[in-house]
């Protein structure tokens, strides 16, 4: 992953293996709690998946939209403990992605992605929630 230092949206790409742009996260301004956009490659559009902060005592709560490769609506939720440093993302009620650190380790993240689900799009989504989290990427 890697970002602009000072950009008005805080642009991030995720990059494959080779070096190729995969998707690129930025932050929605001018918003209450935290919200980003998902884009394909380094495009500013159009907007595949739209991931906001919503409000939690304790812990932290993302909810993710985007329209699957059918067409069909999906809705994530990212249910996280501050104080555990883990989370959970569901599709409905089904697990499908697990984020862990250690203790001591800020910057590493263990990250279990159920079969089918596109590891890519999580990893998106666990940026967005140590933005939302710490304020930084």
């Amino acid at each position: 992953m890697k970002g602009k230092a000072y950009s008005l949206r805080s642009r991030r790409t995720l990059y494959d293996t080779q070096g190729q742009p995969i998707l690129n996260i930025q932050d929605k301004i001018l918003t209450l709690f935290k919200q980003f956009m998902i884009c394909p490659g380094e495009s500013n559009g159009p907007e595949l998946c739209h991931v906001k902060q919503q409000f939690a005592i304790g812990s932290n709560k993302l909810s993710v939209h985007f329209q699957n490769f059918d067409g069909k609506e999906i809705n994530l939720s990212v249910k996280g403990s501050i104080l555990e440093r883990h989370a959970e993302i569901y599709a409905g009620d089904e697990l499908v992605a697990r984020l862990r650190r250690r203790l001591r380790d800020f910057s590493t993240y263990y990250v279990t992605v159920a079969p089918g689900v596109d590891a890519a799009l999580i990893a998106a989504v666990c940026n967005c929630l140590d933005d939302a989290v710490n304020g930084k990427h």
